[in-house]
């Protein structure tokens, strides 16, 4: 059972113990490689450490494992979008709303805010078209 080496990931990231909740999770990784939601974690320490193509990479892997892992998917378009690639994060919310999800999109004046459901997940700058 996979939840209680999990949970640990979990306690080490809340108690701002970045460097041994990263290190535990590799670790968890190289025994339960499949986990969407350690991949999703680790995506955010990557992210928080700025590097999102890593992150990008950790999250596609963790809803290759789970598509419906709701966290990744959010963390995905969130982080997409945040680097201009609003292609992909587009096809990504069209699946959440295609699943059921209230998605909503709202873009002024270069700002984009996402939300789903009425929550909203990413408010920044708006990708900009190719």
């Amino acid at each position: 059972d996979p939840r209680p080496w999990f949970n640990l990931t979990v306690c080490y990231r809340l108690q701002n113990d970045r460097a041994k909740a990263q290190e535990e999770l590799k670790r968890f990784l190289l025994v339960y490689p499949s986990h969407p939601g350690a991949r999703n974690d680790l995506a955010l320490q990557f992210e928080a450490r700025g590097d999102k193509m890593v992150a990008v990479s950790h999250l596609r892997r963790a809803l290759d494992s789970d598509g419906g892992y709701l966290p990744a998917r959010l963390n995905l378009i969130r982080i997409l979008c945040s680097m201009g690639k609003g292609e992909e994060g587009t096809e990504h919310l069209d699946a959440l709303s295609d699943d059921g999800y209230d998605v909503r999109a709202l873009e002024k004046n270069g700002t984009l805010v996402l939300s789903l459901n009425d929550v909203v997940f990413y408010n920044g700058r708006a990708p900009q078209a190719p």
